[in-house]
């Protein structure tokens, strides 16, 4: 047994709150993923899914897939576009 500041430093859970601040967090990271594409919510929830009862290499080859056909939806290539010019304003300010 370990507690939750433990599962956190080895990555075990990606965040601890405090008790109070539990729903306020769980709404919070639902309301984050909901504001994400459509096709990529329903992706990582088959792969979620799916991967329970997949083996390794099969499981890893349909996730291959589902990237493959994320990447070709207009949501992604304008993130990717809104990243690259974030990412070369970030990088002018450093000049």
């Amino acid at each position: 047994m370990i507690d939750a500041q433990e599962a956190e430093r080895i990555g075990l859970v990606n965040r601890v709150v405090a008790d109070a601040d539990v729903l306020a967090t769980a709404r919070g990271l639902a309301r984050e993923i909901a504001a994400q594409p459509r096709e990529a919510i329903a992706l990582t929830k088959r792969a979620v899914y799916q991967g329970l009862s997949t083996q390794l290499a099969a499981h890893l080859d349909m996730i291959s897939s589902h990237m493959a056909v994320l990447y070709d939806t207009p949501e992604f290539r304008e993130r990717l576009r809104a990243f690259r010019e974030r990412k070369k304003k970030q990088g002018s300010k450093h000049h």
